[in-house]
């Protein structure tokens, strides 16, 4: 999506899944993860991409494979010096973060945390390409890390609780939302001090990503971008809740649905 004209070009037409995109820091190749299918094994799982961007007509591009393991390999995150794809992978068996040099053929990765049991995940690149922040989750709890890359054998230092971590332009703050387990909220931390510098606020629906550019957005809205801000989705269905005869007080039961065939 241009924000200047509101022009919206599909980039990807596959069967696949295709999903978390990520811009070269100039802006002509996009890194996205995508569920592949390996043609002589048969085996799916997810892959990180790399494609061209030719708004002439970019689907006639053909991806490059970045990854090729058996583990999954997802969220990839462009540094801003462009050498480097920061992304998650379970190569080890757990969620752990792993960055791609792409100026070496050999070693080409290198796992930075290992911190098993925790679930590491949204890898952010700090403008100047020096700090690389992640999510980290042990049984529910988020903490936001924050890896010096060019000190990398000290280990992570925590900011405060959080989830999907974005850098302001200049690297001294840090976005994040806060999900607890019927609310989602946005708040942010001073990157050096850690205090609170985004004041908690309530986002009301679940997130899926979120990003912090230093551009200005025209006024009024280009019409794409007022349809999208305006249009509520029809949805699929309503809940209701019937309390059911002989069931304890605040305990469930189960309905069945007898037109509705579920072999699975």
């Amino acid at each position: 999506m241009n924000f200047s004209s509101g022009e919206i070009i599909q980039l990807t037409d596959t069967p696949e899944y295709d999903a978390y995109p990520s811009w070269s820091p100039d802006g002509r190749w996009l890194a996205y993860e995508s569920y592949y299918t390996d043609p002589q094994t048969g085996l799916s799982n997810l892959e990180i991409f790399i494609r061209e961007v030719t708004p002439s007509n970019p689907q006639a591009i053909t991806p490059i494979r970045l990854t090729d393991d058996s583990a999954a390999d997802y969220a990839p995150a462009w540094s801003s010096g462009g050498r480097q794809i920061a992304f998650v992978s379970t190569r080890d068996g757990n969620e752990e973060i792993w960055i791609a040099n792409l100026d070496s053929s050999e070693n080409r990765f290198q796992q930075i945390s290992h911190n098993y049991p925790a679930t590491d995940n949204h890898p952010a690149w700090s403008p100047d390409g020096r700090y690389l922040a992640w999510a980290s989750s042990v049984e529910g709890l988020q903490n936001i890390v924050i890896s010096d890359r060019t000190q990398p054998e000290e280990a992570p230092r925590s900011i405060g609780s959080g989830n999907w971590p974005v850098w302001d332009t200049f690297g001294k703050t840090l976005a994040v939302v806060f999900q607890t387990p019927n609310q989602t909220y946005l708040t942010g931390y001073q990157f050096e001090s850690s205090q609170l510098s985004i004041p908690i606020t309530n986002l009301k629906h679940n997130v899926q990503g979120i990003t912090w550019l230093n551009v200005e957005l025209p006024q009024p809205l280009p019409e794409e971008l007022q349809k999208a801000a305006s249009i509520t989705p029809t949805v699929n269905f309503q809940k209701s809740l019937e309390i059911s005869a002989g069931v304890p007080s605040g305990r469930k039961s189960l309905v069945y649905i007898n037109d509705v065939s579920a072999p699975y």
